[in-house]
């Protein structure tokens, strides 16, 4: 995964309730020289937003309590510049994804492996 920016460095947050993935993915954001916050429930995540205003979201779909279509939603309604990446590890999160209320939503499908991630 390449974040880019040519200008500047982006703040991205990153929100998953396993810790392993959550970590790595801050290896790879701030490998890329951005800066990275991590939060393991859209809970959390809804308590550090407004002080570290992300730019980018990354967000597992499935977590406890609020999902992260929910928590996408939620951003959205905050800041609707803010882009979200929503990912999971389960085969099929496609019910959750129908539920984002957004004009014209953008999915990608990719089965991570060890090999491609």
């Amino acid at each position: 995964m390449m974040l880019r920016s040519e200008s500047r460095a982006l703040r991205v947050l990153i929100v998953d309730h396993q810790e392993a993935i959550a970590e790595t993915l801050a290896m790879i954001v701030k490998g890329n020289g951005h800066s990275a916050c991590i939060a393991h429930s859209a809970e959390q995540a809804t308590g550090i937003f407004p002080e570290f205003r992300p730019e980018v979201v990354i967000s597992d779909v499935m977590l406890p309590g609020m999902d992260g279509v929910q928590f996408a939603a939620w951003l959205k309604d905050r800041d609707p510049n803010c882009a979200v990446l929503l990912i999971s590890g389960h085969p099929d999160t496609s019910e959750l994804c129908n539920q984002l209320d957004t004009p014209r939503p953008r999915f990608s499908r990719s089965r991570f492996t060890r090999a491609n991630f």
